[in-house]
């Protein structure tokens, strides 16, 4: 294993409603928090305040461009939570999770998705949607 991807947690992702305890340690990462969800880790460099809603307008490239924008300044903030979570919960994947649907997911219209495809470019190792 490289320098690259040996201190790094093992992600995947999936929408709250799709969720289930032997997938990982659910991590929530919306807006809006799911009631179901209120024990649940935050990651909440990872929320995208100020990309939906603000920016709903806009081309969905420019929507993806801002907010791996706004992960690449917080990417030590991003990966001291990940670590401090790590930290707490030894070998166990991570299940980076919020509101969109897994066809949402699927047309690259959720910040999950996105956030997967900037830790993979990042570390080089995929980050797969996960569903029951």
């Amino acid at each position: 294993m490289t320098e690259r991807t040996q201190n790094q947690p093992r992600l995947v992702t999936c929408s709250y409603r799709d969720y289930r305890p032997e997938m990982g340690v659910p991590v929530a990462t919306s807006v809006g928090r799911n009631a179901r969800f209120d024990h649940a880790p935050e990651v909440q460099a990872l929320r995208p305040f100020g990309v939906f809603r603000t920016m709903d307008d806009r081309p969905l490239e420019e929507q993806v461009r801002a907010y791996r924008h706004r992960l690449h300044q917080r990417r030590a903030r991003i990966e001291d939570e990940f670590r401090a979570l790590a930290a707490e919960y030894p070998d166990v994947p991570f299940v980076v999770l919020c509101w969109c649907s897994a066809e949402v997911a699927r047309r690259d219209a959720c910040h999950r998705r996105w956030a997967a495809a900037w830790f993979e470019d990042l570390y080089g190792h995929p980050v797969p949607e996960v569903r029951p």
